[in-house]
Order: structure tokens, then C-alpha cells, then sequence
């Protein structure tokens, strides 16, 4: 009669414990069975540290800087922002410096348009990795993890009721930022694969004179039509005036008329 009283009071905690608010909130934790690589889910918080279970991870990463950004709605305007001071403060001042001549904006806008949306890109992907990471954590029925942090891993497998929680939060709140990342890094890396394009027409079609190449010194010398070129180039100046290397090693650009 005892064993049967006991048998009936550990069935209810083991119903009060199943649906139980803590049960749905709180993360759970395992312990080590039969071997040291799998372990089964029990309340033992030193087996799988709480900053590895999945859930955790998903409100550790939106609690990075910038991995929360592709969950609202104004996403756009930021990767636009980013854009523009990309361009306006690293990119377009770098075009500039190679093409010091005019008539070559171009030239200059598709440099500085290639080299912003490669830090767009690289944004994107690194967003949509982190993003990628955590849902693959969440499908899986195992979470693999590190005891101690010195490669000592081992793998727990999730009790049904974790499985089919973290399947819903991957389906309903990880999927569609991961759709929107994707959307975003594919029209990105068009663009600038289209950019690469453009620019690469845009300098064969007007190429820069580059007066300090050894080759081009050679040639010089016997080539008349190349000289006057070259000091057609120059407009009346030294030739080290449009190099801000050859200027400091000539004394600071005297002759220059700056």
C-alpha cells in the first residue's frame, strides 16, 4: 500500500512539474548518465552551463550589439545609415585619394560604392551567421556543450517536451529574421557584384596615368608621344605634386603651388 502511495505522489510531480509555469520558462540542465560524452536532462545546473542551452543563447545573441536590429521594422533605414556614413566617412575620402585628378568621378563614385557595400555585406553575413547558429542549436534534438570550457565536450540530449519547445522558437521567432537577413545579404551582394562591374568599365574606360610606375619611367624615354602625355598630365607641375608619397620625400611638394 505504501509503494503504491508513493508511486501515485511521484506521478503528480512528475504532471505538476510538466506543466508547471518554471517548467516552461526556465532553462533546463542535465546530468551525466552511463558514459562522459551524453548526458540526460536533470536539475543538476553544473552539467550544461546555462549560457549553452539554446534558449539562452537566442537571448544572449539579440542582446549583442546590432543582432536585434533585423527584428524591427525600421532594419532598412539602419543598413541605409550604415551605408552612408560608410560612404561619406571611409570610402569616398579613400576614392578621392586615388583619383586626385579630375574628370574622374566616375570612377571615383564607383570605387566608393564597391567598397561600401563590401562593409554591407560583411554586416549582413555576420548577422546572418549568428542568427544561423542559434537556429540550428534550437532544431537540433542534442545540445552539445563544453563542461569546463577546455574542450572537454560532451552532447545532452533534449527531453521531448525541450525538443518540441525549441522547435516552435526556431519556427516562429528565428526563421522569419533569418528569411529577412537572407533577403537583404542577397540583394546586397548583387549590388555589389554589379558595382565590381561598373567600376571595372568605368576605369577601362578612362584609365589612370600613373607617372610613378617603373615601367612607365622606361617608356618615357623614348616614347615623345608618352613625354608629352606625361606633362600634359602634370599641368606645368613636378610630377611628384599628385603623390603625397613622392611630395614628402621631396621636401613638401615645393613647386607645387599650394
Amino acid at each position: 500500500m505504501r509503494a503504491s502511495m508513493n508511486a501515485w505522489a511521484v506521478l503528480l510531480l512528475l504532471v505538476a512539474s510538466t506543466f508547471s509555469p518554471a517548467h516552461s520558462f526556465l532553462p533546463p540542465t542535465s546530468l551525466r548518465i552511463h558514459s562522459k560524452t551524453y548526458c540526460s536532462y536533470r536539475s543538476r545546473s553544473e552539467e550544461v552551463p546555462t549560457s549553452q542551452i539554446p534558449l539562452n543563447e537566442l537571448a544572449e545573441l539579440k542582446q549583442q550589439p546590432f543582432f536585434d536590429l533585423p527584428e524591427r521594422e525600421t532594419f532598412g533605414r539602419n543598413l541605409g545609415g550604415l551605408y552612408v556614413a560608410t560612404f561619406l566617412a571611409v570610402c569616398w575620402p579613400i576614392a578621392g585619394a586615388t583619383w586626385t585628378d579630375g574628370g574622374y568621378l566616375a570612377q571615383k563614385l564607383t570605387a566608393a560604392n564597391v567598397g561600401t557595400l563590401f562593409v554591407v555585406t560583411a554586416f549582413l553575413t555576420r548577422l546572418y551567421s549568428g542568427w544561423s547558429y542559434v537556429k540550428a542549436r534550437l532544431d537540433s534534438p542534442f545540445v552539445e556543450y563544453e563542461e569546463t570550457g577546455w574542450a572537454d565536450g560532451a552532447v545532452a540530449k533534449k527531453p521531448e517536451a525541450d525538443r518540441i519547445r525549441d522547435a516552435l522558437v526556431a519556427k516562429d521567432a528565428v526563421e522569419p529574421t533569418l528569411s529577412k537577413l537572407k533577403t537583404y545579404l542577397l540583394a546586397s551582394c548583387s549590388a555589389w557584384a554589379l558595382s565590381c562591374g561598373l567600376l571595372v568599365m568605368a576605369v577601362n574606360s578612362k584609365p589612370l596615368f600613373d607617372e610613378y610606375d617603373t615601367g612607365m619611367l622606361m617608356q618615357l624615354n623614348g616614347d615623345d608621344k608618352l613625354a608629352e602625355l606625361a606633362a600634359k598630365q602634370a599641368n606645368g607641375k613636378p610630377a611628384y605634386c599628385n603623390s603625397r608619397y613622392y611630395r614628402a620625400v621631396a621636401g613638401g611638394g615645393q613647386g607645387c603651388g599650394d
